[in-house]
């Protein structure tokens, strides 16, 4: 949300994919005052991205992968739930690797001819080992190795803002 003049406050709002175009309200609490504002989302088109994936259970997983993917998406939903109240929060992340982009935001996508849920990140291909820096300043609060997303780090940077670096090749958090 861009400040209407000086004396309003910016906010970064995370949306939902599935969010549908048009007025919506934007639920606030200060100081334990619920206050709302409208926004309004206007139509976007994402691309349609096709491709193929050799490990055919990736796109059409087995019963036992889907109990371990509900079990990791139970903890990636208290992940991302996580508020934790910080005075110098800065939006402006920064580019996590120098890398050649190949997925954005909101691509539609077709996997191994099957349509699958939309992109929910931005990848950058780069070499194997090649390092990983925090888009931010932020604490670590999960690693692991998830069934989609490979090696992965979550990071909080505050104020609900979370970062997953996912597909590692390996961990090494300092």
């Amino acid at each position: 949300l861009e400040a209407i003049d000086s004396d309003d406050p910016t906010a970064l709002v995370g949306l939902p994919l599935s969010l549908a175009p048009g007025e919506h309200a934007l639920r606030i609490l200060d100081a334990g005052v619920e206050k709302t504002r409208p926004i309004r989302l206007a139509a976007k088109h994402y691309p349609l991205q096709r491709f193929s994936v050799p490990d055919h259970r990736k796109v059409e997983p087995s019963p036992e992968d889907l109990l371990r993917i509900e079990r990791e998406q139970k903890r990636i939903d208290e992940i991302k739930a996580l508020f934790r109240d910080v005075q110098d929060l800065d939006p402006a992340l920064r580019q996590p690797a120098q890398g050649r982009l190949t997925g954005n935001f909101g691509l539609r996508r077709i996997i191994n001819g099957l349509e699958r849920m939309p992109h929910a990140g931005i990848d950058f291909a780069v070499p194997v080992g090649s390092p990983v820096r925090a888009a931010g300043a932020g604490i670590v609060v999960e690693t692991g190795d998830f069934f989609f997303n490979g090696h992965s780090v979550y990071l909080d940077h505050g104020q609900g803002l979370v970062t997953l670096y996912c597909h590692l090749d390996r961990i090494e958090v300092n």
